[in-house]
């Protein structure tokens, strides 16, 4: 009798079992069933061990959604493939719901100011642009973390630099303490960057 699995690669077939595995868990195809941390091993390996290979695949069956109804607070699949460092799956994400990039987990922070701290440049670019139509972005980037005092606190001046290209209106936002970014700079003895703010 022949394997089904025989003649593919051990990637392959890694690939292969864990979708028979994910649907064994989940029930019937179609089931919508988040990718959320902590709350089903399974989906959550679907980025954490096998990267990208999954991830479109787990769209179709609609296993996870870029967007959608999960419970309050919970990390969307953005924040857990920015986590783990998968660029493909962050990037396919994007291109699928690019509200993602904004969308605020249980510690009021987005997509984007993960990446920001990750210092991910070429995806604070890729998301940004992607939002340069969206009117409801900068709304909702000041009710998180600002992005622009993640980038202020580490003293990166390419990553303001593309923040304010893109989003100009968040160097006026304030921190917890009622910082903006330059304040926030000029506090920590930043004095590069509070340069840089005041050219800007």
């Amino acid at each position: 009798m022949v394997n089904k699995y025989d003649s593919i690669t051990m990637k392959e077939k890694q690939i292969e079992m864990k979708k028979e595995e994910i649907m064994k868990q989940i029930g019937l195809p179609g089931c919508y069933t988040m990718l959320l941390h902590g709350q089903n091993k399974a989906l959550f390996e679907i980025t954490a061990t096998t990267g990208s290979n999954l991830i479109p695949w787990a769209m179709k069956q609609r296993v996870i959604m870029a967007q959608g109804s999960e419970p309050k607070g919970e990390s969307l699949p953005l924040h857990v493939a920015i986590s783990f460092g998968h660029k493909e799956v962050v990037s396919f994400l994007i291109r699928e719901y690019r509200q993602g990039s904004y969308a605020m987990n249980r510690a009021n922070i987005s997509p984007l100011y993960v990446v920001v701290e990750h210092h991910h440049l070429d995806l604070v670019k890729d998301m940004l642009h992607a939002l340069v139509n969206d009117s409801d972005a900068l709304a909702a980037l000041w009710k998180g973390k600002s992005n622009a005092h993640a980038a202020t606190k580490h003293q990166n001046k390419e990553m303001l630099r593309t923040i304010l290209k893109y989003q100009r209106d968040l160097i006026k936002c304030t921190d917890e303490e009622g910082l903006t970014p330059v304040s926030y700079a000029a506090y920590n003895g930043f004095v590069d960057v509070v340069e840089y703010i005041i050219k800007k």
